[in-house]
């Protein structure tokens, strides 16, 4: 039994998938993973601006107010909480958890669609992680006290009906009191639906898979976090250029882990070892570890 593979099936290793330059030059080499606001995602829902009001008709005090409410929203929403996405087995649909495919012997690291996508093509790099790990680090490095959540993503088969929702959680009768502090009321707004704003996704994306862990950066100082302690695996793209494999070794040594590559052998993913040089124009696989 390979039990490198059996330990990439444990729930807590959750799975990055980038390009060699990144993972090799970037989070490998520094030891660090990049968090990012929602403002710098591609997905429009997440990064573009939100209205957020009430239909009913209010006074222009009010309007003025909501409008102000807003835009605190939108800047807390888009730029004081970040983000690292990653892929798992399972996703979640409501309140129910499901394997994400009928095939028994998918697993967060064998996902041609991230190998495609995010993976520049099967050339690229995925880092194998614990999430465990990673939250604890956090907590390290930025304090017990630091509001962070790590979960599945929810796939909505209607977003615009929880979007349309959640647009309208401004208060009317809230912000017409003076008293109020329209930031700090954004910002409790925000908190109180975490989830709904930062682990939801149409449902066109559920084949990811993913799971997220949300940083509260409220100074905007948040961006890198050491992960040297986190990783427990780095696996290659089948295309990924033999040139790469002595960094890759070299790296992992240093990190105390297992390096694999991802190959399509008798009409099924593995992972196996890498392999080695011979001579000139020659190459040789190691093989399947056990």
């Amino acid at each position: 039994m390979d039990q490198f593979q059996e330990r990439m099936k444990d729930e807590d290793v959750i799975f990055h998938y980038t390009n060699s330059l990144v993972a090799l030059e970037n989070i490998l080499f520094h030891r660090k993973l990049r968090f990012s606001p929602l403002r710098n995602m591609n997905d429009p829902r997440e990064s573009q601006y939100w209205f957020f009001g009430n239909s009913v008709k209010v006074d222009d005090i009010s309007r003025k107010k909501e409008l102000h409410l807003g835009m605190y929203l939108n800047e807390i929403r888009a730029d004081k909480y970040k983000v690292s996405c990653f892929c798992v087995k399972k996703v979640l649909e409501g309140s129910k958890s499901e394997i994400l495919s009928a095939d028994p012997e998918c697993y967060g690291w064998n996902r041609m669609r991230m190998w495609a996508q995010y993976a520049d093509s099967f050339r690229g790099v995925c880092i194998a992680l614990s999430a465990a790990a990673i939250k604890t680090r956090i907590k390290d490095q930025l304090g017990e006290d630091t509001l962070l959540i790590g979960n599945y993503v929810t796939y909505l088969p209607d977003y615009y009906q929880h979007d349309l929702a959640l647009r309208r959680i401004v208060d009317i009768d809230l912000i017409g009191d003076e008293d109020v502090d329209l930031r700090q009321s954004a910002e409790a707004s925000i908190k109180e639906n975490l989830e709904r704003f930062f682990l939801t996704k149409p449902i066109d994306f559920r084949d990811e898979g993913e799971y997220r862990i949300v940083v509260h950066d409220p100074d905007e100082k948040f961006e890198y976090l050491d992960i040297s302690k986190c990783i427990r695996g780095v696996l290659l793209g089948y295309q990924c250029h033999n040139v790469y494999h002595d960094i890759v070794r070299n790296l992992c040594d240093e990190l105390g882990v297992e390096c694999r590559q991802h190959r399509w052998v008798a009409g099924r993913m593995t992972l196996l070892k890498l392999c080695y040089r011979l001579g000139k124009g020659s190459d040789r696989e190691l093989g399947e570890s056990g």
